[in-house]
């Protein structure tokens, strides 16, 4: 509504479909129809798709999107995103979402959504328990953020001889070249340490 271009990360098709991972542009939406409109390099220009299959297909990318813009348009982006442009605030807040999803829900896909959120706001121990529950429910192929996320949740917690076991099966699940494991995500271990630590111990720069 204020002239940005959201792009977004979805299945292509509905995952009973298949499941591969694509970006859209999302360039309008209809409350009246309940339907966004998207650019998609598969189906075209102006595709219109329903809130619900739009939300259902975003969920297992933790609803992820990226905005492009001018610097001189930053301070009207940041009025529109509001409280999300902190990161603290954002990894806190889809943390809660997730989590009552996948209590509503109970679906193989919301557990690992909240096993993503959890991992990425430093509740490791959280995600595990809902990576395990997903993985228990249902298939994770495709899943792409669980290959890094799981792995290194175990190890956050010193399991690391877990930690090489699940790396191993989930590369058979989701394949991937064989390449270095991705670092852990260095501000969800500092979020941890926040919980762990008094504030006041904290270093100031």
């Amino acid at each position: 509504a204020n002239g940005f271009v959201p792009m977004v990360t979805q299945w292509m098709q509905d995952p009973s479909v298949s499941r591969i991972a694509h970006w859209r542009t999302l360039r309008g939406y209809d409350d009246a129809q309940g339907v966004f409109f998207v650019n998609d390099s598969m189906l075209g220009n102006m595709v219109a798709l329903s809130y619900d299959w739009f939300g259902r297909n975003w969920q297992s990318f933790a609803y992820r999107y990226m905005v492009i813009y001018q610097p001189e348009q930053e301070q009207l982006l940041r009025a529109v995103i509001g409280k999300d442009w902190s990161e603290t605030h954002v990894r806190q807040a889809m943390y809660e979402r997730a989590q009552a999803e996948a209590l509503a829900q109970d679906t193989n896909f919301a557990w690992l959504a909240f096993g993503e959120a959890a991992y990425a706001n430093g509740v490791f121990n959280e995600a595990v328990g809902a990576f395990e529950r997903g993985f228990s429910s249902g298939s994770a192929s495709g899943v792409f953020g669980v290959r890094n996320s799981y792995p290194q949740a175990l190890r956050a917690l010193g399991r690391r001889n877990e930690a090489d076991v699940v790396a191993q099966k989930i590369n058979g699940v989701t394949p991937v070249p064989a390449t270095v494991a991705a670092a852990p995500d260095s501000y969800a271990v500092f979020l941890a340490l926040r919980r762990s630590v008094p504030y006041e111990s904290l270093p100031t720069e």
